[in-house]
This record gives C-alpha cells, structure tokens and sequence, in this order.
C-alpha cells in the first residue's frame, strides 16, 4: 500500500519513502481511512462492519441480502392463533388482527366472556368464545330468567329444572325438591302438581265384592280383583272410596 506501489521494508515493513498510496495511513499503511459504513447501507437495522475498500452488513432475523434490503414475510409461517388473520408490518414484525372471543399478540387467549352477560338469577361461566350461566337452585332458562313451574324442580346435578317423579309433586314454583305421597298413595304419572294428585291404590291380595241392595243406599261397583273402587250414595252424598282386599261390602 506504498505510494507509486513502491515496496515495503522487509525489516520494518514501512515504505521506503514513508508515504502510503491512498486512502491508507499508519506506520505501514495498513489502514483504511475511507469508512465504507458512512453511508449506512446496511437496510432494515442490519449492522455495517467496515473493510478494507468493502463492508459488511450483518442483518437482523428476518431480513437477507448483502444490504439486508430483502424483508421476509413473517406472515407466511402463520403466527397467529384460533383464525387471527396477519399483516407483515416489517422487518421481523407482524401483527395479528383477532377473530372475536381471543386477544394476545397472537391470539392465544381466550378472552372473558363472561364481561357483560346476561345470568340475571345465576352465574357465568366462562366458555370457549362464549358462556353459560350456572342457575340459581329453582331457576332455569338460558339466563335463569325462569322460575321452576309447579309440578318441577330444581335438579342441582343437571342445573335445570325437571318434572316431580312418580309418586311425588310440587305445588309451589322455584322449589328444589319434590314433596312424596303419604304412604299408600301414589301419582299415575311425573309432573304431579298437587297432593291430590295422590290417590290411595288397591294393596296386593285378592277380594271378593258382593253387590247388594240396602236400606240406606245403593252400591256400584267399579272394579273388582284386586281390591276395588266404589261410588257410595247415600242421601245425596257421592264419594269416591276403596275397598282393600278381605273386605266385604253389604
């Protein structure tokens, strides 16, 4: 690097003249005066190391190039979650637009759902991009909006209401429980929605029913086998009674 290329010093390695070709300077003209980084050509935040009559440009994750001047599309490698849709805002960046229910950088929570609902006599319950509401015992309906009708009640294990069973009823709205028959009675179907929906049944047994006309009124059989139901008149009263098996009516 000796000005007019003249040689170096074997012993020292200075020029013989002591003057360097340019752009070098130093005690043997082994520097490069010219910076080739003044320029800054290195794009998108990548690095310039300067070189002799050169540079290099060292650039970040997502860029390429000897100037870093080609910027890679993060979005083709589908960063975002649960259908966010990506935009490529530049060097190693992107941004992720969220489908309704989810937030994050990348979609990847599930955002509160439960923010303004509707559970008006229960509570919410945060689901995937929805809720649900948890009701209060002797509610239902999809805001528990409802009360528990007569003949219902509430079952905590389903959340919901559901008919009295066989044998039981309710008369009453918003209950948790089914009030049983009194013993020796029973409903012919669920939902009963009143006590005298229970109505006393024949016990097992055979019986014998024997028509007869008396004095003070008449008999008529409805059922004979086992046990039995009559009507009874007697002086303009009728009601409804059971004959048990064993018993004879005369």
């Amino acid at each position: 690097n000796c000005f007019n290329d003249e040689p170096c010093d074997g012993t020292d390695g200075q020029c013989a003249s002591g003057r360097c070709k340019p752009p070098f300077t130093g005690s043997s003209c082994q520097v490069d005066s010219i910076d080739e980084c003044e320029s800054n050509p290195c794009q998108h935040g990548g690095t310039c190391n300067d070189k002799v009559f050169a540079y290099e440009c060292k650039c970040i994750n997502g860029t390429d190039g000897v100037n870093c001047e080609t910027d890679y599309d993060e979005c083709l490698e589908e960063p975002c979650l649960n259908g966010g849709e990506c935009t490529d805002t530049g060097p190693a960046s992107f941004r992720c637009h969220c489908d309704s229910g989810y937030e994050g950088d990348r979609c990847e929570i599930d955002s509160d759902d439960c923010q303004g609902h509707k559970c008006v006599n229960g509570e919410c319950v945060d689901k995937l991009r929805t809720y649900e509401c948890k009701c209060n015992a002797g509610y239902e309906g999809r805001y528990c909006e409802t009360l528990c009708k007569i003949g219902t009640f509430f079952h905590e294990e389903y959340t919901a209401c559901q008919l009295c069973p066989k044998h039981h009823y309710q008369d009453k709205e918003g209950q948790n429980f089914c009030t049983p028959c009194v013993q020796g009675s029973k409903t012919n179907s669920e939902g009963s929605k009143s006590q005298s929906d229970c109505v006393h049944l024949p016990a097992n047994g055979m019986s014998l029913v024997v028509v007869a006309g008396v004095l003070v009124g008449i008999l008529v059989v409805v059922a004979a086998g086992i046990g039995g139901w009559y009507y009874w008149n007697q002086k303009s009263k009728t009601r409804l009674e059971h004959l048990g098996p064993g018993r004879m009516v005369w």
